[in-house]
C-alpha cells in the first residue's frame, strides 16, 4: 500500500513539525514517552487504513477516533501524567471548572493533542494518495561512468522498467520486433511483471561497432533522498 508505506516514513519529530503553530512551543520537543506515544498513534492509524488506497476518502469521511482505537486508554500504556508531561501538555492553557481534577485536565489535553495528530495523519494519507511519492529511480549509464541522461523517478518499479524498455527500444531502432536484442527483451519482460524486482540489466551499446564496448547498464533502484 502506497499510503501505508509513506506514513511509515514519517517519524515522530516530523509529525510534530507538521502540527506547527497549532501547539505551544513546549509541546514541540517530545522525549522518550512522548515519541513513543506519537509512534503508537501513527502505527494504529496505519493499521486502520483500508485495504485499497482508493478507499481513503470514504475512510476519513467516516472517521471515528474511538472506533479506530485512538482512545487514551488504548493508546497510552504509560502513566497519563508522565506522557502529558513529556509532550509538554502541562503548559497548555485550560479553563478551571468545578469538579475537575488535574488528571482530567491532562486527559483533555492529551485527547486534543491526539485529535490534532490524527488530523495531520489524515492530511498526509490523502496527499500520499493524490500525489504518490516517486520512490523508484531509472538509470542508464556506461559501467564506471555517471549517467549521461537525466535520472528519471517513478511511483513504482514497473513504470521505471517500462521507461528503460522504451529508451532501449528507441535506441535500437530495428525494423521488426524479432530483431530486438536480448537486452531489450529482458527489459520488456521486467516491465510486464506486476511487481518486478529492483536490479540491473547490462547490454551492448546499440550501434557501436568498435572492439572496446563497455556497454550500457539499465538500473532500477530506490530513490535516494
Amino acid at each position: 500500500m502506497t499510503i501505508a508505506n509513506t506514513l511509515r516514513k514519517i517519524n515522530a519529530l516530523d509529525l510534530i513539525d507538521r502540527l506547527g503553530q497549532s501547539i505551544p512551543p513546549a509541546s514541540r520537543r517530545p522525549r522518550n514517552l512522548g515519541v513513543s506515544y506519537i509512534r503508537t498513534v501513527r502505527d494504529r492509524f496505519i493499521e486502520s487504513l483500508p485495504d485499497q488506497d482508493d478507499d481513503i476518502y470514504a475512510h476519513i469521511k467516516n472517521r471515528d477516533d474511538a472506533q479506530w482505537g485512538l482512545t487514551l486508554y488504548d493508546l497510552a500504556p504509560f502513566r497519563l501524567s508522565a506522557v502529558a508531561d513529556d509532550l509538554g501538555l502541562l503548559s497548555w492553557p485550560h479553563q478551571t471548572a468545578e469538579r475537575i481534577t488535574p488528571a482530567q485536565v491532562l486527559s483533555i489535553h492529551l485527547g486534543s493533542f491526539t485529535t490534532m495528530l490524527v488530523d495531520v495523519l489524515c492530511e498526509a494519507a490523502v496527499q500520499a494518495y493524490d500525489e504518490p511519492p516517486l520512490e523508484y529511480t531509472a538509470i542508464i549509464n556506461t559501467p564506471g561512468y555517471l549517467p549521461s541522461n537525466p535520472v528519471e523517478e517513478f511511483v513504482n518499479a514497473r513504470e521505471a522498467w517500462q521507461y528503460l524498455a522504451m529508451e532501449r527500444g528507441a535506441s535500437e531502432d530495428v525494423p521488426h520486433e524479432d530483431d530486438y536484442s536480448d537486452t531489450q527483451r529482458k527489459l520488456w519482460e521486467l516491465s510486464e511483471q506486476e511487481n518486478p524486482p529492483l536490479g540491473s540489466v547490462w547490454g551492448p551499446t546499440p550501434g557501436y561497432e568498435g572492439d572496446h564496448d563497455l556497454g550500457l547498464v539499465y538500473t532500477v533502484t530506490h530513490t535516494e533522498r
